[in-house]
Order: C-alpha cells, then sequence, then structure tokens
C-alpha cells in the first residue's frame, strides 16, 4: 500500500461569519471544513505583533528576560533572542526599553514568547519606537483572515453574512492584490455556519472521539504536557491480515491527524499511539504519510519518528490559543473538565436567536441563560453583538437568568441555555 495518501483537492468555498467582537472563517471542500479561523475580542492574537516594550526582570535561572509590552503577563525573551551578541546581562538592564516582536503566542499559564532580533523589520519601525510610550504596539502582524484566504489553493467563493464587513474585506483583498473570488453579501436570517453544516463539525471538535471513514477512529485528549492520540481499529470491512489492516487504518489516521491538529490548533509536543505493526517499512511508510499531510500546515511541524512499538512523537508550533481554550473553560466539579465558556454561550445564544425567528416570524425571542451570559449580553462585550441581532430581528430579545442548581448542574457548572421563540 502506498503511503502518498490521496490529498484534499479541489476548489474551496469560505463563508465568514461576523457580529461585534466575533468573527469565524470556514473553508469547506465539498462540505467538509478544512480551515477555520476564530477571533474574539476577549482573547485577541498577538503574534507577529511589534512592542515596544520595558524590561521588568531578567532571570539567570531561566537565561531569559521578562518584558512588558502591555499584555496581561509579561512575554519571555531568551537570550538567543536578545538584542546583539553579548551575553543577556550585558545585551539588557531592568528598565531598559527594547523592541520585541512575538514569534508565539501565549498559553494559558504562560506569557508570549520574544525575540528582539527582527528580521526585515517594517518602513519606519525605529522612528516609531523613537516617538513612542512603553509600553505601546508599534506594528500588527498578518492580518489572520487575509492568511487564511491566501492559503487556499483554488477559492471559488467567499460568502459573508454581514453587510458592511462583506464591503470591507473586498476592499482589503483588492489592496492586498486578493480579488480574485467574489465576495458575497448573505443575507438570510438563519445563521450562515448552521445552515451550511459547520456548526456542527465546530461541535465535534470540541470532543476527543473521531470516526475515520469506513472503520477505525481516533482519541485525541490535551493533557499538561502534551496531546496525546489513539488510533483504534475499530469495525472494519476489509479483507487482510492482521499487520495489513493496522497499516491501512494508521495511514488513514494520518490524514485526518493532520487535519485535526489544524482545526483544533493543536500544538506542543504531540505523541501518537497508532496500531502496532513489526514491519519497518509500515511504520516508515506511516511516518512518510504524515509528513505529507502536514506539508500544507500553515505553523511549522516536526515529525521525530515512530517507535517499534507504535509510539510517533511530532511537533507543531503554537500559532494562538487552542480551539478549546479558545471557546471553552474548565468545568465539572474540581475543574475535571472543560465547558464552554460565557461568551461563547452568549454568542451561541445570539445565533439561536436568529434561528428560532426565522422558523417562528412575529414570535417573540425568549432567551434563559446563566447569570454570567446574561450579563454579558445586558452590558458586557457581547452587548453590541446583540444590539445588532435585535436590530435584524427588529424587536428586543427577552432575557431571564436561569438558577444555577449545583446538586443537578454541578458545582462548577454553568447551567444550560434555551432559546425560544414565544408566540405573542
Amino acid at each position: 500500500m502506498s503511503a502518498r495518501q490521496e490529498r484534499p483537492s479541489g476548489p474551496v468555498r469560505i463563508l465568514i461569519s461576523r457580529l461585534p467582537g466575533e468573527l469565524r472563517a470556514a473553508a469547506l471542500r465539498e462540505e467538509r471544513l478544512e480551515d477555520l479561523l476564530i477571533l474574539r475580542d476577549d482573547r485577541p492574537r498577538v503574534l507577529g505583533n511589534i512592542y515596544l516594550g520595558r524590561v521588568q526582570e531578567i532571570s539567570t535561572g531561566l537565561d531569559a528576560a521578562f518584558i512588558d509590552i502591555g499584555l496581561p503577563r509579561p512575554g519571555l525573551l531568551p537570550r538567543g533572542e536578545a538584542p546583539g551578541k553579548k551575553q543577556l546581562g550585558h545585551a539588557l538592564s531592568e528598565g531598559d526599553t527594547v523592541t520585541v516582536k512575538v514569534v508565539r503566542e501565549a498559553g494559558e499559564d504562560k506569557g508570549v514568547r520574544l525575540t528582539a532580533r527582527i528580521h526585515d523589520p517594517p518602513a519606519g519601525l525605529e522612528a516609531s519606537a523613537s516617538d513612542a510610550d512603553c509600553p505601546s504596539l508599534l506594528t500588527e502582524g498578518a492580518d489572520p483572515l487575509l492568511a487564511l484566504i491566501a492559503r487556499q489553493n483554488e477559492v471559488e467563493a467567499i460568502v459573508v453574512d454581514d453587510s458592511g464587513f462583506c464591503r470591507d474585506l473586498a476592499m482589503r483583498l483588492e489592496a492586498a492584490g486578493m480579488s480574485g473570488a467574489e465576495v458575497t453579501y448573505d443575507p438570510a436570517l438563519r445563521p450562515l455556519f448552521e445552515r451550511e453544516g459547520v456548526e456542527e463539525q465546530i461541535d465535534a471538535l470540541l470532543y476527543p472521539l473521531v470516526e475515520l471513514p469506513g472503520g477505525g477512529s481516533l482519541l485525541i485528549e490535551p493533557v499538561r504536557t502534551l496531546t496525546a492520540i489513539d488510533v483504534n481499529l475499530g469495525a472494519m470491512a476489509t479483507s487482510g491480515t492482521a499487520q495489513n489492516q493496522a497499516l491501512e487504518i494508521n495511514l488513514k489516521a494520518m490524514t485526518e491527524i493532520a487535519r485535526q491538529l489544524r482545526l483544533r490548533a493543536v500544538a506542543g509536543l504531540i505523541v501518537v499511539d497508532c496500531l502496532e505493526m513489526k514491519d519497518k517499512k509500515a511504520r516508515d511508510q506511516v511516518v512518510a504519510s504524515l509528513r505529507l499531510a502536514l506539508k500544507d500546515d500553515d505553523q511549522p511541524c516536526q515529525v521525530v519518528g515512530m517507535s517499534p512499538s507504535g509510539l510517533l512523537e511530532m511537533t507543531r508550533r503554537r500559532a494562538g490559543p487552542t480551539l478549546a481554550e479558545l471557546l471553552t473553560e474548565p468545568g465539572g466539579e474540581e475543574g475535571s473538565g472543560r465547558q464552554r465558556d460565557a461568551a461563547t454561550l452568549a454568542y451561541e445564544a445570539l445565533r439561536l436567536a436568529l434561528r428560532e425567528a426565522e422558523a417562528a416570524p412575529g414570535s417573540e425571542i425568549l432567551v434563559k441563560a446563566p447569570d454570567r451570559v446574561v450579563q454579558l449580553l445586558r452590558k458586557g462585550q457581547v452587548a453590541k453583538a446583540r444590539s445588532l441581532v435585535e436590530k435584524r430581528l427588529g424587536q428586543g430579545l427577552q432575557l431571564e437568568c436561569l438558577q444555577h442548581n449545583p446538586e443537578k448542574d454541578g458545582y462548577a457548572a454553568l447551567p444550560r441555555l434555551e432559546v425560544l421563540a414565544v408566540q405573542r
């Protein structure tokens, strides 16, 4: 069996759904989700940004400096990324100002990683740094939405559900010399991602089990220091020896693993427990298949290799929060699991309100949600999005707080979300 699996080909459609404070973009090839971008104002991306920062502390133990760039946590500047060729303590002192670029996004318990060795700096950077207060943002990194569009081989259509953003995107694409695909506005009331089956595919990315076509499955489980992926045999309608079946499943798994890592934004150390294969050539074949599948990943990946027992190690650079980190928070008793956070539920409530209004014209829309969600909708970060949805509906949303029952819902869990169409 060849290691060269069939790679996705053919044109993609890009769907873009926008509400104030949240932008979601999905690249679909034959209705299958191939690329995903979710931007939220409460979790801004800073990768590629250049800042004027101030040295907060020099850690001899870490051989690095902590730089205040105006983010909640200071950034880490390793010795090898400090300016010049001197040792860190000689190149920088506490209180010094330094121009740095973000090369890795922050994690849930880590700040961003920085470099002061900026290759091909933007024009006027030095002048901007000399005139700026400290800390301050000097230039922003590449536009992540334009980057998603640019990395698609062939785009046949771009559909946007916000008229103003649709016009703005068309101008941005033209200015960037990327005006090949037509950008069209979708005015329908029912949410675009739900109509096109994207919402269901995003929901599936928050669960560990992934079924493979034709049999077999993956179990993707992030733990504190790595992401573990188990390849399971399952039921297969195939003939041949157990070793041939293991090879077939492992090869299918590699293509899907590359897709799942990209969509879930998994980063760091990844350990894949493949089905055991005694033949070294078969193991090499699977490793080659994964490398091929990762070839077009927008983040650098390194595949180390596979042990005789089937353990395959690889790494993927962190470009931002994982999908789970972006949309969920620790939940359940003693934080044993994860649940959608308040902002995710608030945006979900607004999309459900649009769906219910389309299904039951003339009805009032009642949103029953946890108190934290209702507060975000009333006067928090999602209030502007609620106002826009109410404008589209031609009526205000009725908001009601759901009571939290710890014995029923769990001590750390958010109560359920209900959106109802009520006859006037």
